[in-house]
């Protein structure tokens, strides 16, 4: 939907403003959870009530919502790339296999580091909370600003750009979590700050570069196979994060950043190059 109601030149920060309230979204919605909870049966029925009126009314908005050109209005920047039908969604299908190890930083937040901070680490869950909420709080800031501002370079290189600062990231909890104790919780917290730039970018450049980059006429599905990849992503998460907790934090992080810079590097060569900006020089 947002893609068939913007152009080129507003999509990305459309996407991203989405993103945004859906952080800020979950975050009020754990809160609002919480607190029903403790409240008890009653409680917990009203707010199955007001959810239930909260989606009736955001189906409402939605089906108000009136397409003027069809499902591919302002995708005409995608002809433009030059991808034909087969080539543009196979490559699209690559992009979509290495956006997997991506996917696994969903769970590094909610799976990872509660663990890390009070098994290894040996201090208060309070440590993993504030983690998570900091990070919460970052993502729904600066989510847009940050997508305009790398509006100005190639969508394919700034998510191959994310990769990196996501495995610089993994390598700084690695370091953080041999400090131990308070001391090494401040400075796990710490690299929070750039992992959750890497989570920005990624989730800014992602989706994009694939509404982009495919044949108008091909959307549904491209969007389709990279929200497939990135949902069996967060769905193993749990699972794969935690098999390689078990082998020790070194195992974990070093994997980890190993199999995303594996990934941004397959970005980098074979994902479909959109025509906005220039690439970045790192590149």
């Amino acid at each position: 939907m947002v893609a068939a109601l913007t152009d080129d030149r507003t999509r990305d920060a459309a996407l991203a403003a989405t993103r945004s309230l859906r952080n800020a979204g979950l975050g009020v919605g754990a809160l609002v959870a919480t607190m029903t909870v403790v409240g008890g049966t009653g409680a917990l029925r009203v707010l199955a009530a007001g959810t239930a009126l909260a989606y009736l009314v955001a189906a409402a908005l939605v089906s108000s919502i009136r397409l003027s050109h069809g499902p591919t209005a302002g995708l005409a920047g995608s002809r433009r790339a030059g991808l034909g039908s087969v080539g543009g969604l196979r490559r699209i299908t690559v992009l979509a296999v290495a956006n997997l190890p991506y996917a696994l930083c969903f769970g590094v937040l909610e799976v990872v580091l509660p663990v890390l901070v009070t098994a290894h680490l040996h201090v208060s869950a309070a440590w993993s909370a504030g983690m998570f909420v900091g990070n919460t709080v970052l993502v729904v800031a600066a989510q847009v600003s940050v997508v305009g501002w790398l509006g100005r370079y190639s969508r394919r290189s700034v998510l191959a750009l994310s990769g990196v600062v996501l495995a610089v990231s993994y390598a700084g909890f690695w370091a953080a979590g041999t400090l131990g104790g308070p001391a090494g919780a401040a400075a796990v917290a710490a690299v929070v700050v750039a992992y959750t730039a890497g989570e920005i970018i990624y989730t800014g450049s992602g989706t994009a570069l694939v509404a982009a980059t495919a044949p108008p006429h091909l959307l549904g599905r491209a969007l389709t196979r990279w929200q497939l990849s990135t949902g069996v992503g967060q769905a193993t998460a749990p699972a794969v994060l935690s098999a390689l907790l078990v082998l020790g934090p070194a195992t974990l992080w070093s994997v980890l950043a190993a199999g995303t810079l594996v990934a941004a590097a397959a970005v980098h060569r074979w994902a479909p190059a959109d025509q906005r900006g220039s690439t970045l020089s790192a590149w």
